[in-house]
Formats: structure tokens, C-alpha cells, sequence
């Protein structure tokens, strides 16, 4: 699922939605809310229609499980083009979501808008019950690309010029923004994951989660720009979540994890 300890997946989904740039532009300006907003929103009116398109966005944009889904994708172009069907899974599964928008939902909910609930995880009850669907919405518009739930979100964030969560690690942001589109990005290492999990670890530990995330997105969205339109390649994502990541634990992390996190990153800028 997508959370905060597991941003990178989320990123990386993101990087092969075709709206991706949009839904991290939306939760940027979700993570910013403050108590204050989460009252105004609350206190908007929402069209009465909303709830049945909602429900039906999701229930045609929730992710089938992924094993399903790219042996079918990779059936049908087998099929189509008579081509080898392990080339054609690896494509699908490149290009497929690990996750679908009622995941992103309840990672905004619940990850992100922690704010809006009173209780524990267990018996939490919403403070903010309407602001909460107002801002999924705004989120569930973006993933799907159907503006009938996001209307309100939208004119609210541009009525009241409400910003973006401030980026925590500018610099990791600022190299991103200032890599070629041609850049030779070295293959993801087999110890990938394994840093990640230690840096995930010592945010978790050290309370700087939600600042990752934020770096995260705003990493994203230059990496998106520097290769637009087109998609950028899956080993610029790993390396760019690994950098981020690296760097807002730079203080915890050995010096060997730390170089390996970030150098295939910090060596491709100008």
C-alpha cells in the first residue's frame, strides 16, 4: 500500500501515471493544509451528484492486481504484434501501477491529513468529514483525469492561492531540476532496497517522514519536467527516491550508504 514509510513506492507509481505531475502538485498543496484550511474546506458546500461519481471513479480506476494485470497486457500484445510474451510482460509491468486511485485516497486520508481525525487509528472518527471528501476528490479528479469530483478543490486552492508544501531538502530538488534529459543513469544497484530500508528506518526513527514525502514529490515533479513529455526512465526514479531519501538522513546514514545513495545522482549534475 502507499504511505509514508513507503513513499518510493508512490513515486514511482506516479512516474508512469500520465496525470502523475498533477496528483503530486495536489498533494503537495494537501500536505501544506493547516488546521485553519481544514476548517474552510469543511465549511464548503458539495454538489449533492459528488458521492455517486466518486464512487464511480474509483470503482473503474482501482487497480486490478498487478500479476493479473500484466499477464494480460502481455497476452494481448503477444497476440497483437507476435511478439515473445516475456518481452511483453516486462514492458506492462514497467509501465503498470504497483497500486490503483483508492489506495491514493486512503494514503491522503489517513497518511497525509492526520489532522482531520480525532481518536487513534482504530477509532478514529473525522473532524473534518467534508473537507476530507472535498480534497479527495481534488485528488481523485487529478488520477483520472475527470474533473466532475474535483471542481471545488480546484477553485478553492486557486481562490485562495494557497501554496505548496514548502521542500525541506532544496538541494537534492535542485540537483534533479538541473539534470539533462540524456543523462546516462547507472542501473539500479542490488543493494537498492536495502538502503532504502535502512534510511526509511532512521526517518521513521527520527520523525522526518513527512518531509521526505515532500521532498519526494517536489523531486518528482523536476524529474518530470527534465524529461517531459516523455516518461522518465524507471532507474532515474530509484536513483532520485535513493538521493532524497539519503540526504534528508545524511546525518545517520555511514559514510559507503550514503555515497552509494546519492552519487548516481550528485554525479550527473553540470
Amino acid at each position: 500500500m502507499y504511505s509514508l514509510v513507503n513513499i518510493a513506492t508512490l513515486v514511482r507509481d506516479l512516474a508512469r501515471l500520465p496525470r502523475g505531475d498533477a496528483v503530486a502538485a495536489d498533494l503537495l498543496h494537501t500536505f501544506a493544509l493547516d488546521r485553519a484550511s481544514l476548517v474552510a474546506l469543511d465549511g464548503i458546500d458539495v454538489d449533492a451528484n459528488a458521492a455517486a461519481a466518486r464512487a464511480e471513479l474509483v470503482a473503474a480506476h482501482r487497480a486490478r492486481p498487478r500479476a493479473l494485470a500484466v499477464l494480460a497486457a502481455a497476452s494481448d500484445v503477444a497476440d497483437d504484434l507476435g511478439i515473445d510474451a516475456y518481452a511483453a510482460a516486462s514492458d506492462a509491468l514497467e509501465q503498470s501501477t504497483m497500486f490503483g486511485v483508492d489506495e491514493v485516497l486512503r494514503f491522503v486520508r489517513h497518511d497525509v491529513l492526520t489532522a482531520a481525525w480525532d481518536g487513534t487509528d482504530e477509532l478514529g472518527v473525522a473532524r473534518f468529514p467534508r473537507a476530507l471528501d472535498v480534497i479527495g476528490d481534488g485528488i481523485l479528479a487529478a488520477w483520472t483525469g475527470d474533473e466532475r469530483v474535483g471542481g471545488v478543490w480546484r477553485e478553492w486552492v486557486r481562490a485562495t492561492a494557497a501554496p505548496p508544501a514548502d521542500v525541506p531538502a532544496p538541494e537534492v530538488v535542485d540537483a534533479v531540476a538541473s539534470l539533462a534529459p540524456a543523462s546516462a543513469y547507472a542501473p539500479v544497484p542490488a543493494e537498492w532496497s536495502l538502503h532504502m530500508h535502512e534510511a526509511c528506518w532512521a526517518l521513521h526513527l527520527t520523525g522526518r517522514l513527512r518531509d521526505a514525502a515532500v521532498t519526494q514529490l517536489h523531486a518528482l515533479r523536476a524529474l518530470l519536467a527534465v524529461h517531459a513529455p516523455q516518461q522518465p526512465p524507471l532507474r532515474a526514479v530509484s536513483a532520485v527516491t535513493a538521493a532524497v531519501h539519503a540526504s534528508l538522513v545524511a546525518d545517520l546514514l555511514d559514510d559507503d550508504t550514503h555515497r552509494a545513495m546519492t552519487q548516481p545522482v550528485f554525479r550527473l549534475v553540470p
